[in-house]
């Protein structure tokens, strides 16, 4: 409680729904890069999606601060999440709609926390051990992360959305 307190309190201007970008990695082959990463948030900043929130651990100070450099020259805006306590960590992504992210610790977080998760395997088998992970991989012929466009991280979100709306209109 106190953790989704801090979380509400730090990051209430930025509107809904907001969208987690897991940007850490633990090997460089699961690493979809700052340039990726910047290009998605501006087109979601373009799309008038909500809220981007760049999430990552101390690590991941560098890479998150040339994403910030990039969406901010590209005239975009995303939260820092970077470096958050796990529970904060924890906390956000529990009120995220959606989580964007390398194949990591904080990937499972979100799907453990029932958020539907675009996970990002160029690097490695997609996980299939839940029902909440996407899987976007590298079109077929091709192999790794760089191999993975914006564009195909932005239909599996088209999709995603057309799912959430359908269930919203059921209730």
């Amino acid at each position: 409680v106190e953790a989704a307190r801090a979380v509400a309190a730090r990051f209430a201007a930025w509107p809904s729904p907001w969208i987690a970008l897991g940007v850490g990695s633990s090997e460089p082959w699961k690493q979809w890069g700052a340039a990726r990463f910047a290009e998605l948030t501006l087109a979601l900043n373009r799309r008038g999606a909500g809220s981007v929130f760049i999430i990552g651990g101390p690590a991941e100070r560098l890479l998150a601060d040339q994403i910030f450099a990039q969406v901010s020259s590209g005239r975009g805006r995303a939260a820092d999440a970077v470096a958050l306590p796990l529970e904060q960590t924890a906390a956000l992504l529990a009120v995220c709609r959606y989580y964007v992210g390398n194949d990591t610790g904080v990937l499972n977080m979100a799907a453990a926390l029932q958020i539907p998760v675009i996970g990002l395997f160029g690097g490695s088998p997609p996980l299939t051990h839940s029902r909440f992970i996407r899987a976007v991989t590298p079109p077929a012929g091709e192999r790794g992360m760089a191999a993975i466009a914006v564009v195909h991280v932005l239909e599996m979100l088209a999709r995603l959305d057309r799912v959430y709306e359908e269930n919203r209109n059921l209730t």
